[in-house]
């Protein structure tokens, strides 16, 4: 399964061990497959590494503000988010962004705000 099969959308926030947050296309991942960031010649790119088949069988959870779903800011790592999308959620002006919540582990997480395509 990928995260476009398992959420109904394209793009949405990755959360890796309890505090690294990708916001990303994921459109184009493989199947069982998470994404990781790394930096080759100053530039991020996103890779994705498999997951055994089971990672991804879980249900989403609906959430009236995905905002609750992601880390403390204190703690929060935003490892990749070329759009500013994770800066746009938590700004004063933005109102609660509904969308649902998948745990894949107990520090895994995607987040697909509604709205995001």
């Amino acid at each position: 399964m990928t995260l476009k099969e398992l959420t109904g959308q394209h793009n949405g926030i990755v959360v890796n061990n309890g505090h690294e947050v990708i916001a990303c296309d994921w459109s184009d991942a493989r199947e069982n497959s998470m994404p990781k960031v790394m930096t080759c010649f100053n530039r991020d790119i996103i890779l994705w590494f498999p997951q055994n088949d089971e990672y991804f069988n879980c249900k989403g959870k609906y959430v009236d503000d995905v905002r609750k779903a992601m880390p403390d800011a204190e703690n929060m790592e935003i490892v990749y988010d070329c759009n500013g999308d994770i800066d746009d959620l938590f700004s004063s002006e933005s109102d609660p962004t509904p969308g649902f919540v998948y745990d894949l582990s107990d520090e895994d997480r995607i987040i697909a705000p509604e709205g995001w395509i």
